[in-house]
């Protein structure tokens, strides 16, 4: 893997160029993962705002008022959250997590980048070797890190929003029939509400498919699922029908046992661009307690550290 430096918008960035990919970084903006082009085709892969100046994420900026697009890393939550009880009674998980949220140190050696951030919140760190895979495509190894007392449950979720077309279709290794339960979408009626279940690959109405993006036309529609039980294979992805090329992760489905999508369409406050984020991740339905609901959760232990993986390929 080659790394260098250069720009993205109006910040620096580190560039890594695999055998088949050209991946860019912000160390400024949580390690953001901010451009994924295949080298063959040329085509960036990743869902961005057509704007000059890039919108800063800081601590107390409204995630969707940001740049929101893109591939963040979502840790130790989605949605924001309180510790209700115990030790750390009252500790602060940021909205959509706070590692996406602040600077991250990058370290670069010859063949791969290892970044850094340490949590003002709460006992942890976060790490990453991003380096490349024995595919041609990027590989990230992370850790977290408690470094405290006590437990604390967590969720790291990869919000990957993949650029969206008319008919791209989610790959997944779940077969159709099986139980997924909705997060929200702005037609009840076709996907149904929080809490709804449905039978995946269709919505609420047993007819609407929640894999599939559907005709990009300003304020369209918008829903975001997770499925019920754990994926039987470590892949996800997201397929282009206009040259047959698919956006792949793989992943050990041991250490990141759930999944789900949140497909926008060109509706609302993100009407600007239309998006697939393919969410793998180690606790359901956005935040730690409603995790815990359903038996999907994650415990980073006192003292103790969790590793995981990811890797990402253009096939």
């Amino acid at each position: 893997m080659k790394i260098s430096k250069g720009f993205y918008k109006d910040l620096e960035a580190v560039i890594a160029d695999t055998e088949k990919l050209t991946a860019v970084f912000l160390p400024s903006q949580g390690g953001k993962l901010v451009s994924l082009v295949c080298r063959k085709n040329g085509k960036d892969y990743l869902a961005q705002r057509d704007e000059a100046v890039y919108r800063r994420l800081g601590p107390d900026t409204q995630y969707t008022a940001a740049e929101c697009s893109a591939y963040d890393d979502m840790f130790p939550t989605i949605d924001p959250w309180e510790i209700p009880d115990g030790p750390l009674k009252g500790a602060r998980y940021l909205d959509h997590g706070e590692v996406c949220r602040l600077p991250h140190d990058f370290t670069v050696s010859k063949d791969s980048v290892h970044t850094f951030v340490r949590s003002n919140e709460l006992p942890f760190t976060f790490e990453r070797v991003i380096s490349e895979n024995t595919r041609g495509g990027l590989r990230i190894d992370f850790t977290a890190t408690n470094t405290g007392d006590c437990d604390f449950d967590y969720i790291w979720a990869s919000h990957f929003m993949a650029r969206a077309v008319e008919g791209g279709r989610i790959i997944s290794p779940f077969p159709c029939g099986s139980p997924a339960e909705m997060v929200f979408s702005s037609d009840l009626s076709k996907y149904g509400g929080r809490s709804t279940k449905v039978s995946y690959p269709y919505g609420a109405d047993g007819v609407t498919r929640i894999d599939t993006s559907n005709a990009h036309t300003e304020n369209a529609d918008e829903w975001k699922f997770y499925m019920s039980t754990a994926f039987p294979e470590g892949f996800y992805g997201y397929g282009y029908p206009d040259d047959g090329t698919q956006l792949m992760l793989r992943f050990d489905p041991v250490k990141v046992p759930y999944g789900g999508a949140w497909m926008n369409d060109g509706h609302g406050v993100l009407s600007c661009f239309y998006n697939a984020a393919i969410e793998i991740c180690t606790g359901t339905f956005d935040r730690p307690d409603s995790a815990r609901e359903r038996n999907q959760y994650s415990v980073l232990k006192a003292n103790s550290s969790e590793k995981w993986y990811l890797e990402i390929d253009i096939d």
